[in-house]
């Protein structure tokens, strides 16, 4: 797979028995459609959904951030704001590609 953010060539990583996408130049993470819930699962975190709520039908982040396509599907993700303290910025692949 080809990261979204620097294009470079994404590895295979696993952990806690989820295969995730990891770009060893930028640092970037593709989680697949629900890799990211059951990562949190595997975390023992009571209710993943508390975090996470409903990222696909979450508003749109102001950003000044370029949006990034999906490295499956190629259509321009969603940036959304998951969490509180700290709030994080990611991409969200409307198409529901991860």
């Amino acid at each position: 797979m080809i990261c979204p953010t620097c294009k470079s060539d994404m590895i295979v990583v696993e952990h806690s028995n989820i295969e995730l996408d990891y770009c060893t130049n930028c640092r970037g993470v593709w989680f697949d459609s629900g890799e990211l819930e059951l990562l949190m699962e595997s975390m023992e975190m009571e209710s993943p959904n508390q975090l996470f709520g409903d990222i696909v039908n979450s508003p749109e982040a102001a950003s000044t951030e370029k949006k990034r396509k999906c490295p499956l599907c190629g259509h321009k993700m969603k940036k959304t704001i998951i969490g509180e303290q700290p709030e994080i910025l990611i991409d969200v692949c409307q198409q529901g590609d991860g």
